[in-house]
């Protein structure tokens, strides 16, 4: 096998296993039993938001909104950037939030480490759309 054979392959699985998102999970909560509430959050970048700010508001995710007590997992992760015409592209920075249930997640939106995060980066984004729902 030849080298570039061997570094594609190394850098296949390093992308499998690392993937383009960014995870937390609590108490075990990465396994496959079905979260009873999930918060979608796309953001929007302000035109001004500068590469720090857009940093910042990925690692507060991390830093604030994933240590709430009510939050099983966490996933921020880019837009994906596949061309078809269902797709929108648009935003800059996804966020995946599973719950146990709705009363979890309405403690975090008045949560003491959610509210910091808003304050925090509210200045970054222009838009915020949020989709909630519960898995069947």
């Amino acid at each position: 096998m030849k080298l570039h054979s061997i570094i594609g392959l190394l850098l296949l699985a390093c992308l499998l296993t690392v993937g383009c998102a960014t995870t937390t999970c609590k108490n075990n909560a990465c396994s496959n039993q079905a979260p009873g509430f999930m918060h979608i959050v796309f953001f929007w970048y302000n035109q001004d938001a500068n590469a720090f700010q857009k940093q910042q508001l990925a690692d507060d995710c991390l830093a604030y909104l994933a240590k709430v007590k009510t939050v099983r997992k966490l996933t921020i992760g880019d837009p994906a950037g596949t061309p078809r015409d269902v797709v929108d592209n648009s935003y800059g920075l996804c966020l995946v939030v599973h719950f146990d249930d709705k009363a979890g997640h309405e403690y975090y939106q008045t949560a003491p480490e959610h509210l910091e995060f808003i304050a925090r980066n509210k200045n970054t984004w222009d838009r915020v759309q949020v989709y909630d729902m519960i898995p069947k």
